[in-house]
């Protein structure tokens, strides 16, 4: 896969592809973890799973949605 790399203001931004980005369920914001080898690889995986940030997310969803049926409909739909 070929990726373009763009100027930032901090260096540079790599592109990652709408179907990659799609195919692994990345989001804006996602956390990323880059190793790169002797040889010059640049590997991507997904960074470790945080725990207060999950437990914030629920948090706050939990208190977004009212309990009810439509609630349940919500979240069964994915909307």
């Amino acid at each position: 896969m070929n990726l373009q790399a763009s100027k930032s203001d901090h260096g540079l931004v790599l592109r990652l592809p709408e179907e990659f980005v799609r195919r692994h369920g990345l989001q804006d914001g996602a956390k990323l973890q880059a190793e790169i080898s002797k040889d010059g690889a640049l590997t991507l995986k997904p960074a470790g799973w945080d725990r207060a940030a999950f437990a914030a997310e629920l948090d706050a969803s939990r208190t977004a949605l009212p309990a009810s049926r439509a609630a349940l409909e919500s979240l069964r739909s994915g909307v």
